[in-house]
C-alpha cells in the first residue's frame, strides 16, 4: 500500500515503508504499519514502547513469568478434566500455544500437524523439531501436499486460493459453498 487508509493522517514515516506510523483524526485510533516486533527490525523495541506507552497510553503490567503462569491457570480452568486438540502450522504462535497447553494439561493434549505443501523449504521439519523440543512429545502428522497443491493448481486469484484452502481444511464447507 502506498498511502494510508482513508481518514488516517501520517505522523511519521521512513523510506520503506512510506508510512509506518499513523493516527486517524482527533481522539482516533493510533496505528503502526510494519513489523517492529521482529528482532531484525532496527529499533523495533523502542518503536513498540513509544507507541504503547506514549501514543496508546498503555502501561506495562506483565512479565514473561506471569503471562505463562496466568495462561496455564486459564487453560486448566477452561479444559478442566477434559482433553484438547491443537492444529499446528508453520507459525511460531501455534507452537507456543501448543507448548503452553501441553504444560497446562500434559498428555491430555493431542497435537496434529498437517503439511499442506505451502510452507517454506524445511519449515515442516522445523515445526516438528521445535514442537518435540518444546514439549518432549511428537505431533501426529499428515503429509497432504498433493491434495492442497492439486486443489490450487491453475488458480492465481488470492481470494480464490483462500477459499480453496478453507474448503480443504474444512471439507464440510464444500456442501454449502460452490
Amino acid at each position: 500500500m502506498h498511502s494510508p487508509p482513508p481518514g488516517f493522517d501520517v505522523l511519521a514515516s521512513t523510506a520503506v515503508p512510506r508510512w509506518p506510523r499513523s493516527r486517524t483524526g482527533p481522539g482516533g485510533w493510533p496505528g503502526v504499519q510494519y513489523h517492529p516486533e521482529v528482532v531484525h527490525t532496527p529499533s523495533g523495541q523502542v518503536v513498540l514502547e513509544q507507541f504503547l506507552y506514549r501514543t496508546a497510553g498503555i502501561t506495562p503490567a506483565w512479565t514473561m513469568v506471569n503471562i505463562v503462569s496466568d495462561g496455564v491457570r486459564d487453560i486448566r480452568a477452561t479444559v478442566g478434566g477434559g482433553a484438547a486438540i491443537c492444529g499446528l502450522s508453520g507459525g511460531v504462535e501455534f507452537g507456543v500455544a501448543a507448548a503452553l497447553v501441553q504444560r497446562a494439561i500434559g498428555d491430555r493434549l493431542t497435537c496434529v500437524f498437517v503439511d499442506h505443501g505451502l510452507l517454506r523449504k524445511g519449515e515442516a521439519e522445523q515445526v516438528e523439531r521445535d514442537f518435540v523440543a518444546a514439549t518432549g512429545r511428537g505431533a501426529g502428522g499428515r503429509r497432504a501436499q498433493k491434495r492442497f497443491l492439486d486443489a490450487l493448481s491453475g488458480v492465481s486469484d488470492p481470494e480464490g486460493k483462500r477459499k480453496i484452502i478453507g474448503r480443504e481444511v474444512h471439507p464440510g464447507l464444500r456442501a454449502s459453498r460452490p
